[in-house]
C-alpha cells in the first residue's frame, strides 16, 4: 500500500517533503535553546567582572559584566563551565530553570608564587601582563655574547 504511494510522486514532490522534514527539524532543535542568565559571585557575594562563561566542549561562551551578571544561550543538560583567574572553576548543568547564579571560592594554591620582575616582586596572582621565564644559562649566554660584541671581537649568533 504504502509503496505505490511512493510510486505516484514525482522526484519534485520527494524533494520538498525532504526538504520540509529537514527544515522542521532545525526549527525543533533551535526551540530546544533557552536562554540562561545569573550573577557569579564571590565569597562576600559581590559580582565578579570578566568571569568566563561556557559551555563545556563547545566555543560558545560568555562573559561576566561589571556587576557579574551574564546571559547565553544553551540547551537543557548543558554544562557550564565558570572560570576566572584566581578563582576554582565550577560547572553547573542547565536544567528547566532559566537563572543559574554561582559563588566561586579563590583558589590560594594558584597565588602563592612570587614573581620577580624589573623593579621589585609581587605575587603571581597580582600580576596582569604577561610573564617569561629565564634560566641562569640563558643569561650566562646573554653575558657572553654582549661582551665580545662591545669590544669587536666577533659576532655570535
Amino acid at each position: 500500500m504504502y509503496r505505490n504511494i511512493y510510486l505516484k510522486l514525482s522526484t519534485f514532490q520527494l524533494r520538498i517533503i525532504t526538504v520540509f522534514i529537514v527544515f522542521m527539524g532545525i526549527v525543533m532543535t533551535a526551540s530546544a535553546q533557552q536562554t540562561i542568565s545569573g550573577r557569579v559571585t564571590d565569597e562576600t557575594n559581590g559580582g565578579i567582572p570578566g568571569v568566563s562563561v561556557t559551555i563545556k566542549g563547545q566555543s560558545k561562551g560568555a562573559t561576566t559584566n561589571t556587576k557579574g551578571e551574564y546571559t547565553l544561550t544553551a540547551s537543557a543538560g548543558q554544562t557550564l563551565v565558570f572560570t576566572y583567574v584566581g578563582y576554582a572553576a565550577k560547572e553547573a548543568v542547565v536544567g528547566a530553570s532559566a537563572t543559574i547564579n554561582i559563588n566561586l571560592s579563590p583558589n590560594s594554591n594558584d597565588l602563592t608564587e612570587v614573581v620577580v620582575v624589573g623593579y621589585g616582586t609581587a605575587k603571581k596572582g597580582d600580576l596582569t601582563g604577561s610573564i617569561a621565564g629565564i634560566g641562569s644559562k640563558e643569561i650566562e649566554d646573554c653575558l657572553f655574547k654582549m661582551h665580545y660584541r662591545r669590544y669587536r671581537v666577533g659576532c655570535l649568533e
